[in-house]
């Protein structure tokens, strides 16, 4: 499940610069699961 985690950082890594306020609750999600 580790690649899984690391292929979907990637995706969110750059939607992140554009939504920061988001990124917060994404990294919270990530943490969470």
């Amino acid at each position: 499940m580790a690649l899984e985690l690391i292929l979907l950082e990637n995706l969110f890594k750059p939607r992140q610069l554009y939504l920061q306020p988001q990124s917060g609750a994404l990294s919270n999600l990530r943490l969470a699961s």
